[in-house]
């Protein structure tokens, strides 16, 4: 009996502890900092780009007509290829042309030997005349006839000469014609024949475009126009790379087209040609709209009761500073408050802590 006595005594004496150890907060509870995440105070500009949407497009293309009709014998490049100005890109069969420069070479030889063969009788002839002259002090009909006819044939021989110079130059050219090199730099869009296929001037054999610059075409309204002027930089961004690159606009039309929108053009530079035609582009042009302000991250701003504050951090503990909010984006909202650039403003925790309560910064952002 005695000992169940005490039993229930201790029982109920762990009992009471345990009542008032839980009904009663330590000093060291009631003190524990809450941690929170912070970023900086900036002082600055907010803006905000309007996105004008825009298509790439090749700088330039180029379509290359054979000047002669032949057997494409060989092709040096497929489609998709760079090429560089002045590489060799096909060959057509320069068989029968060769031949042909052959023979006109040969005509060119005859007809500089004849001119040769005039040309010394010309000098015979006047060797006479001037022998006559010093024998007779004069010349007769017959050398003078001889003289005219001499004279003549030289001309002719000389016309000759031009003549065929004139074919053998045509016909190197149209054997060079045969080797086709690219005239500008760029890649190769579309080559028309096959091997062994006979190609003429009726179509294109290679289609080559130019993507460095590339062109950014795009269409604005007359409110918009103001954004966009000749000579300026503008960021453009390009969602199949994810980067951003300058651009310069290149020509804004001063009349609207049917749709009622202006076109204006933008050159950005695409040295590796990593960019191709064909894909969409935004064109950023930033708006301040609000200037020399207080910039804090929108995370930080609390809204409760037509009323806006945030939390910054002074010596540990959390302080409330009422605010004036300017303009609000998704990232950043520019602010009047009793803040400054530099400041630490609480952005994760801020919902669960007291203007004055002690906080501990887990992580900072910029």
């Amino acid at each position: 009996m005695k000992k169940s006595i005490k039993m229930f005594a201790l029982v109920s004496l762990v009992l009471m502890l345990a009542a008032c150890s839980a009904g009663m907060p330590t000093g060291e509870g009631a003190d524990t900092p809450t941690p929170v995440r912070v970023s900086l105070v900036q002082a600055g500009q907010l803006t905000q780009n309007t996105e004008i949407i825009g298509l790439t497009k090749a700088h330039q293309q180029v379509s290359i007509m054979p000047q002669v009709s032949a057997k494409l014998l060989d092709l040096h490049v497929k489609e998709g290829d760079s090429v560089t100005e002045g590489q060799l890109l096909a060959e057509l069969d320069n068989k029968d042309l060769r031949t042909a420069l052959e023979l006109e070479q040969a005509t060119l030889g005859l007809n500089q030997n004849q001119l040769a063969s005039a040309q010394s009788r010309m000098k015979q002839v006047e060797a006479s005349a001037k022998e006559a002259i010093v024998q007779a002090g004069k010349i007769d009909d017959q050398l003078e006839e001889n003289i005219n006819q001499a004279r003549l044939a030289v001309e002719q021989a000389q016309l000759n000469v031009d003549a065929a110079s004139i074919r053998v130059r045509q016909a190197t050219s149209r054997l060079e014609d045969t080797s086709i090199y690219a005239p500008v730099s760029g890649s190769i869009l579309s080559i028309g024949a096959v091997k062994n296929e006979m190609v003429g001037m009726q179509a294109p054999l290679f289609t080559i475009v130019t993507i460095d610059p590339l062109i950014v075409e795009a269409q604005v309204s007359a409110e918009q126009l103001h954004l966009l002027a000749v000579g300026e930089e503008r960021t453009v961004h390009f969602s199949t790379t994810g980067e951003n690159k300058p651009g310069i606009v290149d020509s804004v039309s001063p009349v609207a087209n049917q749709s009622g929108l202006y076109p204006v053009t933008l050159k950005v530079a695409n040295e590796e040609g990593e960019i191709r035609p064909g894909i969409p582009a935004k064109v950023l042009v930033p708006r301040v709209l609000a200037d020399d302000t207080l910039l804090v991250p929108t995370d930080a701003v609390v809204e409760q009761g037509g009323e806006a504050y945030l939390y910054k951090v002074v010596d540990g503990t959390a302080q409330r500073v009422e605010l004036t909010i300017l303009h609000a984006l998704t990232d950043l909202t520019a602010v009047q408050g009793e803040l400054q650039d530099g400041d630490q403003v609480i952005t994760r925790g801020q919902l669960t802590i007291t203007d004055g309560k002690s906080v501990n910064i887990v992580e900072e952002g910029a």
